[in-house]
């Protein structure tokens, strides 16, 4: 092999195939991408919902415990240490 010569200078170019779209917009795909033509299916609205609920429950969750947490900290004498029992609380779900 020539010194000279790199792996890149000896390379070939590979032909698109017509496959290949990566990237590259057809005459026409402009209408098929509005938002009014995408329609959600049964699946986004199955889980949105799931979703939703699972925000719900976490957020009343973390306002139970943090509304609880002096009174639990009191209670096992931790001081200033009662950050952590959140951290562990939340760790070990």
């Amino acid at each position: 092999m020539d010194e000279s010569a790199t792996p890149h200078d000896t390379a070939t170019p590979i032909p698109k195939s017509e496959g290949d779209t990566f990237g590259e917009v057809r005459a026409g795909d402009e209408e098929d991408r509005s938002p009014e033509k995408q329609a959600k299916g049964w699946r986004f609205w199955a889980v949105l919902p799931a979703l939703c609920i699972t925000a719900l429950l976490a957020a009343v969750e973390s306002t139970v415990v943090s509304t609880a947490l002096p009174y639990i900290a009191h209670e096992l004498k931790a001081g200033e240490m009662y950050v952590w029992f959140v951290n562990a609380y939340f760790l070990s779900r």
